[in-house]
């Protein structure tokens, strides 16, 4: 997987090697591991970001309800989960090519490279284990 900047907008793309369901699937794990909580919520006791480590045990389809493999339109739609506000909405261009809603994701959370660069951190380690 690999990301950049076009204009205002993060494009990413999943490389050979990789499909697009796993690349969607380690985004969604990187952008709910490292959300903030709403104001006034609760998960486990837990009012920051998540420890890497306690997010391992989370199951690899745990976020399949937020993705869509087939068609164009929304690829991944994950706004909250679990009390946490991950604003992550990425739209597929074509076959392997998606587009993050930067404007959305940057009001909440800001940067979204810190997230997508854990992203390929998570499809690294997943890729490693099989």
């Amino acid at each position: 997987m690999r990301f950049e900047k076009q204009w205002d907008d993060t494009h990413i793309f999943v490389e050979d090697g990789e499909n697009e369901e796993m690349v969607l699937r380690a985004i969604a794990h990187a952008s709910f591991e490292l959300a903030n909580q709403h104001q006034g919520a609760e998960l486990h006791g837990r009012h920051a970001v998540m420890n890497p480590a306690d997010s391992a045990d989370m199951p690899r389809n745990m976020f399949d309800v937020f993705i869509s493999v087939d068609g164009p339109g929304p690829a991944l739609n994950l706004d909250s989960m679990r009390g946490r506000n991950c604003k992550t909405l990425l739209i597929r261009r074509e076959e392997g090519h998606f587009e993050l809603n930067d404007y959305g994701y940057r009001q909440d959370r800001g940067d979204p490279a810190f997230m997508l660069d854990r992203a390929k951190a998570i499809l690294a380690e997943w890729q490693s284990s099989n």
